[in-house]
């Protein structure tokens, strides 16, 4: 009988032993094909990494350059007092008017041409041919750019002003336009409805890791090497950036892109003959399609988020001379400047990974709720740099908006569930139209406001962008109700249909 029971026992452990093999080898498949497909599931990711270690410290750079140039040739002041600027009060608020001036112009030769193009070519071009070449085309205009500013780098006494000449191939490539077309238009097209808000999520995650790595290397190869070094730092990163674009980054088939309705009815089109047609055509169609009537309020919603994306971006211009007013308020060098923004940015990354992971996957935030997290962050953030009087207060700003990094990920996001996938790359254009048409508006009147204040009040810049975010943080109240109180309404829009 012991025997027999003893036969048994080793039976069962045999046939135990034997079960439990392929699950661990099942449990090791599932791990090696989870890890295959989060691998797989990466494509745009690596270019925005790389283009953002190039980019991030740019703007501070060229600042940092212009405030040289200005103080040594056009100020003619003597190169002590340059090298010293921040002791000097004086000589630094008359350095910074010219540059606040020149920083201007920039914007404006950076800003005009790709309005025509995003009217005229980006989004028709994108929904006939794709994004990637678009892609290629935007960064070749920044490649062009850096390589410029270092030409003009080898001319010591160059007039400053020489230096918006860089801006040109940036404006001729389309810049920020295509660039943020393309990214934003690819993965909007690679993605579904449920997971697209996370994934244009993870782009602004990747694009704050690279903007830290980029402050971090980037200034400590300014502290050793100077402006060329640092020149030729950015130069590596754009060309990474566009090398892992042209042999990375899947090539999106017309067909792909548009759906076999949209290529039949484009083949029936009739071609246009007349000139008025080929320069107008092109805006015609951008309005037809974003101001078309659909199911429920998503009319409404296309222009709510119009709006709000170009007021975020009226807000976050006021940026742009932050590091003017942290050198006349504080007397920051690029150094110090620089651990700031990279800090900032870390602290920005963890907020959006918290709004990620905690509030969007596991307690399953709305988009609009998320939106409003954003601007309660980004409103407390504006009024406490507005306000500050030391630099902790700087420090606790950034900790204050951690939460307001993800506002123009989650709009574009919801701008493509309101959206046909053969539409969206021309709702975006207009979006980025109206983003585009506010330069003209934003830069001259945040310079105009600083160079007015700086000696008695340079937080006022803040105060206005305090402003505008409490706008933002209207329009997306009325998103909110939208969404919530009318029962035909949904922010969700199907692949081939639209759902009332």
């Amino acid at each position: 009988m012991s025997s027999i029971t003893r036969s048994s026992e080793i039976s069962e452990s045999e046939s135990n032993l034997s079960s439990s093999v392929p699950n661990k080898m099942d449990r090791a498949a599932s791990f090696h094909g989870c890890i295959a497909g989060f691998l797989s599931s990466i494509q745009i990711e690596p270019l925005c990494l790389l283009f953002a270690m190039g980019d991030s410290i740019l703007i501070m750079v060229v600042q940092t350059y212009y405030i040289d140039r200005i103080c040594l040739i056009t100020k003619g002041y003597d190169p002590f007092v340059c090298q010293n600027l921040t002791h000097y009060p004086v000589e630094e608020k008359d350095v910074e008017k010219d540059v606040s001036e020149l920083s201007m112009y920039q914007t404006l030769i950076q800003s005009g041409f790709p309005l025509i193009m995003a009217l005229f070519l980006v989004g028709p071009l994108t929904d006939k041919y794709g994004y990637k070449p678009l892609m290629l085309y935007s960064l070749c205009g920044y490649i062009l750019y850096i390589v410029t500013i270092i030409s003009c780098y080898f001319i010591p006494m160059l007039p400053p002003t020489y230096l918006l000449l860089a801006s040109i191939p940036i404006a001729l490539s389309g810049g920020v336009v295509t660039l943020n077309i393309s990214i934003y238009g690819y993965m909007a097209s690679q993605t579904n409805i449920e997971n697209r808000s996370y994934r244009l999520a993870i782009i602004t995650a990747t694009w704050d890791i690279g903007t830290v790595f980029g402050y971090v290397f980037g200034s400590a190869i300014f502290q050793r090497g100077g402006f060329l070094a640092i020149f030729l730092f950015i130069f590596v990163f754009y060309t990474l950036s566009a090398l892992y674009a042209l042999i990375c980054v899947k090539e999106m088939k017309p067909e792909e892109l548009l759906g076999s309705s949209s290529t039949s009815g484009r083949a029936t089109r009739s071609p246009v003959s007349s000139w008025v047609a080929c320069i107008f055509g092109p805006i015609k169609e951008i309005l037809q399609i974003t101001f078309k009537s659909r199911p429920g309020h998503k009319r409404k919603s296309i222009l709510l988020i119009a709006a709000a994306t170009s007021l975020t971006f009226m807000a976050f211009s006021s940026k742009m001379n932050q590091y003017l007013f942290v050198r006349n308020k504080f007397g920051w060098d690029a150094d110090k400047y620089s651990q700031f923004a990279a800090i900032n940015t870390c602290l920005s990354g963890l907020g959006g990974l918290i709004l990620i992971s905690l509030f969007m996957k596991l307690l399953q935030f709305r988009d609009v709720n998320i939106l409003l997290i954003n601007g309660i962050s980004n409103l407390s953030a504006y009024s406490i740099f507005a306000s500050a009087q030391n630099e902790w207060q700087m420090f606790l700003g950034s900790g204050v908006q951690m939460f307001g990094t993800t506002t123009t990920s989650i709009f574009k996001s919801m701008l493509s569930k309101c959206a046909h996938k053969d539409e969206y790359g021309k709702v975006l254009s207009f979006v980025i139209c109206t983003e585009l048409s506010l330069p003209f508006i934003s830069g001259p009147m945040y310079n105009f406001i600083y160079v007015q204040t700086v000696a008695s009040l340079p937080g006022t810049i803040f105060w206005v962008a305090a402003g505008f975010t409490a706008i933002v943080i209207s329009l997306c109240g009325v998103l909110h109700i939208l969404s919530t109180n009318t029962e035909e309404y949904t922010f969700v829009i199907d692949d081939d249909e639209s759902i009332r």
